[in-house]
């Protein structure tokens, strides 16, 4: 047996305007509802079916996203630091922000490898300033 409510209840349930429901009505939108007796009912269970294919789903991280902890091992064991200050002076070090989270993918990693293969350190250099003598 289905559970059935009416068209306000529906459109408190999905979080919509009443008006959002009868313009989805007039325009086909797929969202099944029953006509009894002149009144509009909403099924619980397809407004449910509804929301969970309408739920944006994060992209999963794959082994070429890393965290972190990870890039910086990856990076040769960097201080813990050392990434959060590189973001903050704008070291072409590219990085991406998913769910409140830094990742940093591997072909950006190796790419910044290779481009500082022949420094000392993995940081670029400072530029210099020269000072004069008071």
């Amino acid at each position: 047996m289905r559970h059935l409510i009416s068209c306000k209840a529906a459109a408190k349930y999905l979080g919509l305007k009443f008006n959002t429901l009868e313009l989805w009505r007039s325009n086909g939108k797929n969202l099944p509802f029953y006509k009894i007796g002149g009144c509009v009912r909403y099924a619980t269970k397809d407004l449910d079916a509804y929301l969970y294919h309408a739920a944006v789903k994060p992209k999963p991280l794959t082994p070429e996203w890393l965290t972190t902890e990870q890039a910086r091992i990856y990076l040769g064991g960097i201080a813990h630091g050392t990434l959060r200050d590189w973001r903050c002076r704008n070291i072409n070090l590219t990085y991406y922000k998913q769910d409140n989270q830094v990742r940093y993918l591997n072909l950006d990693l190796e790419e910044f490898l290779d481009r500082h293969r022949y420094t000392k350190t993995v940081l670029p250099d400072a530029p210099y300033v020269k000072r004069r003598k008071p």
